[in-house]
């Protein structure tokens, strides 16, 4: 006679067997296709990055583009070590046009170089008047395009008349 039971108990053995096995295979496919989900994830956001980047050097060449043809005209106009003196007297006489005394001291004979790669001089104007005075040289000095404003100092309160006292500090762009 046919022993039903073992066979229907190896039957089951063998089936819980290749159950575990493809348990285990699942779980260790699952556990591959998420690691190379993250793998994916992380190309994806290498290659938006690129296209991001590649968009701002297209829009920066084509900037570029536009103002190119200007330079030679900026540079030209700006001052060089021949004439500073001329440079240093339009900072000074905006100063007195405005009713202010100014005057300019260069901090060092010797060029420095920005982060640009523009050459400059540095400068401190110690400048004595009233706050309008004052206010309407800053505005004037905007127009001369050639020097920018590092920092304006003024201590203490002003005098009896309404005079203040300050110093001004910056850089005076050089010709190439």
């Amino acid at each position: 006679m046919i022993n039903f039971r073992s066979k229907i108990l190896k039957i089951i053995g063998i089936t819980v067997l290749i159950l575990a096995i493809q348990t285990t295979a699942i779980v260790y496919i699952a556990k591959y296709l998420r690691e190379q989900i993250n793998v994916v994830k992380e190309k994806q956001k290498i290659i938006l990055a690129a296209k991001a980047e590649r968009f701002n050097a297209v829009s920066l060449k084509n900037d570029f583009i536009k103002v190119e043809n200007y330079f030679s005209v900026v540079n030209n106009a700006l001052p060089d070590e021949r004439n500073i003196l001329s440079a240093i007297g339009q900072i000074e006489n905006a100063g007195q046009n405005t009713g202010n005394q100014v005057s300019v001291q260069i901090n060092s004979s010797q060029t420095f170089v920005d982060n640009l790669g523009n050459r400059y001089i540095a400068f401190t104007a110690p400048i004595n008047g009233n706050y309008q005075s004052i206010r309407k040289y800053l505005n004037n000095l905007n127009n001369l395009f050639f020097i920018k404003i590092e920092s304006l100092n003024f201590g203490g309160r002003s005098s009896i008349n309404g005079v203040s006292s300050g110093s001004l500090n910056g850089k005076i762009y050089l010709k190439d």
